[in-house]
C-alpha cells in the first residue's frame, strides 16, 4: 500500500515538472489559436497583413480574446527539432507581450534557421511595433 501511494505522489510529481517546464516555453492552451479559429482566420479577407524578414503575420484585432500560432515549413527547416526549437521561441516572445491583443498566424520565412534568438526577438519586436501601428 506504501508502495503504492509512492508511485502515485512520484507520478505527480514528474506531471508537475513536466508542465511547469513546457509551460515556460510553450503558449497555453488558450493563448494558441485551435483549428476553427486557424482556418477562419486563414481564409477571412479581412485580415491584415504585416511583412518582415521573421515571416509574414496575418493577423485581426481582437480585445476580447487573443490567439497566436507559429507556421514552419517542412521545406525550410528539415528537422523537427529545429522546428519546435522556433516555435518555442517565438512562443516565448508572444507571451512576454501581454499587451498584443491579435488573433494572429505567423508564417515563418525560408532563412528563419539561420536566425539567432536575439535577431528572432529584433524582428518580432519590429512586426509588434508595425502592428501598433497600424491599429492607433
Amino acid at each position: 500500500m506504501l508502495l503504492l501511494l509512492a508511485a502515485q505522489y512520484s507520478l505527480l510529481v514528474a506531471e508537475k515538472v513536466a508542465q511547469s517546464s513546457l509551460s515556460k516555453y510553450m503558449l497555453d492552451r488558450v493563448e494558441r489559436l485551435d483549428r476553427a479559429q486557424f482556418t477562419a482566420l486563414k481564409d477571412n479577407k479581412k485580415t491584415h497583413t504585416v511583412y518582415n524578414t521573421l515571416g509574414t503575420l496575418y493577423y485581426k484585432e481582437n480585445p476580447q480574446n487573443k490567439g497566436f500560432s507559429v507556421v514552419i515549413s517542412g521545406k525550410a527547416v528539415k528537422l523537427a527539432v529545429d522546428r519546435n526549437k522556433i516555435r518555442r521561441r517565438i512562443y516565448t516572445l508572444v507571451r512576454n507581450h501581454k499587451d498584443l491583443q491579435i488573433l494572429g498566424i505567423l508564417y515563418t520565412s525560408k532563412n528563419i534557421n539561420t536566425l539567432s534568438y536575439e535577431e528572432i526577438k529584433t524582428h518580432f519586436q519590429n512586426l509588434v511595433a508595425k502592428i501598433q501601428k497600424n491599429t492607433k
